[in-house]
């Protein structure tokens, strides 16, 4: 259960993560950046493990909430750019988030917590977007899954450059997507 004081220190964390990268997201960094005691976060969270989750999920429920917001109306490839827009760094909100995801798909190579919980989510996005590709009535792929395997890596791609080199807007950022995408799985017809 998150009530909104442990919502408020997990995006206090994400911020901490994005800024200063997982390893330095320490109980006494994360109540420094927020202005509280490290008592304020143990009175919330069993330890710096259970805030670490509850910050990932935070995020992707974040993500998650955004996407299905930005698909109303929509379908086809346009509800792929759509939806897939939302997990790439164009705004503050969003990098922080992006910096979030990619740091615990770094973390998830040497913690097996994360990497479990990581692998689920992952698992969960990859099943909604081969749902949506393989309601595609004039799709260019044989694998809808494979075609999601691909997108999320040209998302992942995509927000990577961007968190690490910059320059990169949030029109080119979902610029680069929509030509991922239609590489995919083709365009829409006329």
């Amino acid at each position: 259960m998150t009530t909104a004081r442990r919502l408020e220190i997990a995006q206090a964390t994400a911020r901490v993560i994005a800024d200063e990268g997982l390893d330095q997201a320490s109980l006494r960094e994360i109540a420094s950046a927020m202005g509280v005691t490290v008592g304020t976060l143990t009175h919330q969270f069993r330890d710096r493990d259970d805030l670490l989750r509850t910050t990932l999920e935070a995020t992707a429920a974040s993500i998650r909430a955004r996407a299905m917001r930005s698909a109303e109306g929509k379908s086809g490839r346009a509800l792929l750019v759509a939806q897939q827009s939302e997990a790439l760094p164009s705004d503050e909100t969003r990098r922080v988030e992006a910096a979030v995801w990619l740091a615990f798909a770094t973390s998830s190579l040497s913690s097996e917590a994360h990497a479990a919980r990581y692998r689920q989510l992952y698992g969960e996005w990859e099943d909604g977007l081969t749902e949506i590709v393989e309601g595609l009535e004039d799709r260019q792929v044989g694998d809808p899954r494979m075609a999601a395997r691909l997108i999320i890596a040209a998302t992942d791609g995509i927000a990577l450059r961007a968190l690490t080199t910059g320059g990169l807007s949030g029109a080119e950022q979902e610029r680069m997507l929509s030509e991922a995408i239609a590489a995919v799985v083709g365009r829409d017809r006329p």
